[in-house]
């Protein structure tokens, strides 16, 4: 890789401290989960380093929550996780496939502000805690997608969470036909 030898960090998210490292002919470095970085090689070394990114800080530690779904109706899937203290959110994926591609859900809508997202009309994900309905920290994409999508995350705060009880995560869909659906379940954990 040209430039290769002359490289340097040009802007990153927050996370960790990004360090390069430069062989021969390779370049190495370790970014947290979800973490971005702007390299510039060769004469773009010189250039000045923009910052680092602290309006959306990412995981230092991102791993997998172990819960296994299953599937209640042709609808619904539910699963269950402990929470633990060493942790900050528990993430929720769902991405929908029609055989083996990703299958492109209507993610916008006309609403009284104007365009609105509509991911969450064909997908719902709820944490379920004492019977009680847990609050969603955050969840993406949040916005009008025109092109369509085929998958939404929520992230759900464990400090809303009673360590003690488990948390049932129910995911639904609405949609007549059949699809196939990739469920994923993380932990996430950033730098206090």
């Amino acid at each position: 890789m040209p430039g290769v030898k002359k490289a340097k960090v040009l802007f990153m998210d927050s996370g960790n401290e990004v360090t390069l490292d430069i062989s021969l002919d390779k370049l190495s470095l370790i970014l947290a989960p979800e973490q971005m970085v702007l390299l510039g090689l060769g004469d773009l070394a010189d250039l000045e380093y923009l910052g680092e990114s602290l309006d959306e800080p990412v995981p230092e530690e991102s791993n997998k929550a172990g819960i296994t779904f299953t599937q209640i109706s042709k609808n619904r899937f539910e699963g269950e996780w402990s929470p633990c203290k060493d942790v900050d959110f528990l993430r929720i994926g769902v991405q929908v496939f029609d055989r083996d591609i990703a299958y492109r859900l209507k993610a916008q809508k006309e609403g009284k502000d104007g365009k609105e997202p509509a991911i969450r009309d064909f997908i719902s994900i709820e944490a379920i805690q004492n019977d009680t309905i847990l609050p969603i920290y955050d969840w993406e994409p949040n916005r009008a997608v025109w092109s369509g999508c085929s998958w939404v995350n929520f992230l759900y705060s464990v400090r809303e969470m009673n360590l003690d009880i488990p948390v049932k995560v129910i995911v639904s869909i609405n949609l007549e036909q059949y699809l196939n659906l990739k469920i994923s379940s993380w932990t996430l954990k950033y730098r206090r």
